[in-house]
């Protein structure tokens, strides 16, 4: 490697030409610019290292769950167009129940708008065990669901009479049901 102004090849730590004679930076100038120029998540990461840099990332990972325990259901428009018996050509809805552990697809429902009956109908599907289809099926111990009014009519009844904790999310968070929406990106 050349240096400027050297002309020969380093094996010992060169300076170059611009830095001769400059005035060191005050510890205070150097904290300042790393303040301004680094997210929280890498000023983490510089002081607790991997770990401290994934608490103060934007994206927060959930334990480990075992199978059956989460389930998560959203519905997502496809797209593809769909002759109906009457009317144009729509693109129809896909309502789905996924285990969060396996992310296995449990139930689901085709329909040509999202309603009440779609989420109840993919909700039984994922609750009926059948060895012949798969070894998953059964009572989670807990469902996520966004705040869609057909959510909440549907599903709140079923999962009180069977004891699961239901837990709406906020508004417009669509990471917090990263499973669901993950397998809705690739069917894209």
């Amino acid at each position: 490697m050349y240096i400027a102004g050297g002309g020969h090849r380093g094996g010992g730590a060169q300076p170059a030409q611009g830095w001769n004679g400059a005035q060191p930076l005050a510890l205070r100038t150097l904290q300042e610019a790393s303040a301004r120029q680094l997210t929280p998540a890498e000023r983490a990461a510089w002081t607790s290292g991997e770990e401290g840099r994934r608490r103060a990332s934007v994206y927060l990972t959930r334990p480990p769950s075992t199978r059956n325990h989460t389930w998560e259901s959203d519905h997502k428009q496809l797209p593809i167009l769909v002759l109906a018996p009457r009317g144009p050509a729509v693109r129809p809805w896909l309502t789905t129940v996924v285990d969060d552990s396996t992310r296995a697809i449990l139930g689901w429902a085709l329909s040509l708008t999202p309603h009440a009956g779609t989420v109840l109908t993919a909700l039984h599907m994922a609750l009926v065990y059948d060895v012949e289809r798969s070894p998953l099926g059964a009572v989670p111990a807990q469902k996520r669901i966004d705040r869609g009014l057909e959510f909440a009519a549907a599903v709140h009844d079923a999962m009180d009479t069977l004891c699961v904790h239901l837990h709406r999310l906020p508004v417009r968070q669509a990471d917090r049901k990263g499973k669901i929406e993950r397998l809705h990106r690739t069917m894209d």
